[in-house]
């Protein structure tokens, strides 16, 4: 019997790798508004929680900077970015094993949901998930516990007992205890190990293959 009727996944850091495209383009709009990047590490933090946390939290910009900030970024990922990113080795087999056994599968993300799907359709796998929920392109805001509850009304899941968020962030782990999932880190990510136990993760796969073991119930 399977463990779960649904499962949520993020996106970035968890389903796709899309490191070097957000990393890149955070660096252009940063030198368009003549910002110095510094420590590059902190790119990193982009790859998660909503750009205008990323620009404000590691770069002290204003809410009017922001916008401009995020319209700078768009403008590089929509043409280059969005294909600077690859999918992680064995997700895709992993959905497709979760719809086989008749568990609902979805996405919520704080990436805007055109950009998902430019994605997916760029990989020829549009018809990958169940639903798709991201943001709007102009919400800056994005809070994950609705956009996971959107996820789970989409797919008609009355017993949340019985779903689970997948995520490399904190965001994650937080948004599934607001809508009253369980939830499980990811650790080949962009989130720590630490991060995530201190969030609450129910479970932690430090990979793909236990990823399968706790999804699949093996």
């Amino acid at each position: 019997m399977n463990k779960f009727k649904a499962v949520i996944f993020d996106f970035d850091g968890t389903f796709i790798d899309s490191g070097e495209g957000i990393r890149n383009c955070v660096e252009y709009a940063l030198e368009k508004h003549n910002i110095p990047v510094g420590d590059k590490g902190k790119l990193n933090y982009f790859i998660g929680p909503p750009l205008n946390v990323g620009f404000s939290d590691m770069y002290g910009a204003s809410p009017k900077q922001c916008d401009s900030l995020i319209a700078d970024y768009r403008d590089r990922y929509e043409e280059i970015g969005v294909y600077e990113s690859q999918i992680y080795n064995g997700m895709v087999e992993l959905v497709k094993k979760l719809k086989k056994n008749s568990v609902k599968v979805g996405v919520a993300s704080s990436k805007p949901t055109y950009f998902i799907n430019k994605i997916l359709n760029h990989m020829s796998l549009t018809d990958l998930f169940d639903t798709v929920v991201g943001t709007q392109l102009d919400n800056h805001n994005a809070d994950k516990t609705v956009l996971i509850n959107t996820a789970l009304e989409n797919l008609q899941i009355v017993d949340k007992k019985s779903c689970i968020m997948v995520g490399d962030r904190l965001y994650d782990v937080n948004g599934a205890k607001g809508a009253g999932i369980l939830s499980v880190g990811v650790l080949y990510g962009y989130g720590s190990k630490a991060e995530l136990e201190e969030a609450g993760a129910d479970f932690l796969a430090q990979d793909v293959t236990e990823l399968n073991k706790i999804l699949l119930n093996i």
